[in-house]
């Protein structure tokens, strides 16, 4: 796509991940040259490390800068909560940077733009009012979803995770809950033996996807050498397992990412993108593209550099869901 901005100086805040980054990328692939700002950013020629939060960081900033045709405003997050958990100086950090810093930062570039009646302030205010996501409880535990058998309660207290699975024989669908074990069968061999209440015997299940009008998930790859399970001191047993799990976030949005390791209490995953410690995401482990997954919230605890490559790896705990508020 072109967009005539051939040529134009743009300056983007925020721009070391997320959506600022996503804009400052599209933008110099449109040919304009992109200056970017953040606490943090990349180091480079067009990169200026600044907290525009604090007083005469905007000043600074424009004057680095220079002439501009684009300005976008995109650094900083109005944090989650409600009135009562918000305290008075998160408030005013968060505004002090989301909505000051916009506002100063404007001020600065906006007066050039008017002398020469060309320029564009593109302010980000961000998603995460505008979505919501919902559990839904049913009252009704005999109601029958998609003609699918959910599992009793209980299967659940011992399970690392869920899938849809379909029996070979009589093509029957449940939705079970696995332990460690069954995990490491199901992904090793694409199949498991599990008993089957309509044949009344035990048969071969293999991973599914609900019939009426859903797609069709990719066949599942046969892994490799498997590493070695772990066992540790910690309170759940970590097993080493590479699934795919699909986590998503108001502001950073949804990805399919790869698991380091998972536990009952939790697991590990590899991401390139920037989630924050104490953050609150929804996990769907293990996740297929069309199948019917369940989206579980999870805070992330730990926060760590991934060796050989520029990914994170990000380690998150399983929450209550009277815990589960989007924070940022």
């Amino acid at each position: 796509m072109d967009l005539n901005l051939t040529g134009r100086r743009v300056l983007v805040t925020g721009a070391s991940k997320g959506i600022g980054k996503a804009c400052a990328e599209a933008l110099a692939a449109e040919g304009c040259e992109v200056l970017i700002a953040a606490r943090n950013p990349a180091p480079g020629p067009n990169a200026k490390a600044i907290d525009l939060s604090q007083r005469g960081a905007p000043e600074t900033l424009a004057a680095w800068a220079g002439e501009i045709d684009v300005l976008i405003n995109n650094a900083g997050a109005i944090p989650g909560g409600d009135l009562l958990k918000v305290d008075e100086q998160t408030w005013r950090r968060a505004w002090d940077l989301k909505v000051f810093g916009y506002i100063n930062l404007g001020r600065q570039v906006y007066a050039a733009m008017k002398r020469r009646r060309r320029g564009v302030i593109l302010n980000i205010i961000g998603s995460a009012g505008e979505k919501h996501f919902y559990g839904v409880e049913l009252l009704d535990l005999d109601v029958s979803l998609w003609g699918i058998d959910f599992p009793e309660p209980s299967e659940s207290e011992m399970a690392v995770g869920r899938v849809l699975l379909e029996c070979v024989r009589c093509h029957s669908q449940e939705l079970v809950y696995l332990d460690e074990f069954e995990v490491e069968v199901l992904e090793t061999n694409n199949s498991l033996s599990r008993p089957c209440r309509r044949c009344t015997d035990t048969s071969v299940w293999k991973k599914s996807t609900p019939r009426e009008g859903a797609e069709l998930p990719p066949a599942p790859s046969r892994p490799g050498v498997r590493e070695r399970r772990t066992r540790n001191d910690r309170k759940y047993v970590r097993l080493d397992l590479r699934v795919d799990v699909c986590i998503r976030h108001p502001q950073l949005g949804e990805e399919v990412a790869t698991t380091v390791n998972v536990s009952r209490g939790g697991f590990r995953f590899r991401s390139t993108r920037g989630y924050g410690e104490g953050w609150v995401i929804e996990a769907s482990l293990p996740y297929s593209k069309g199948g019917a997954n369940i989206f579980t919230p999870a805070r992330v605890v730990y926060v760590g550099e991934a060796s050989g490559d520029k990914a994170y790896v990000y380690g998150v705990m399983y929450l209550p869901r009277m815990q589960a508020e989007i924070t940022v």
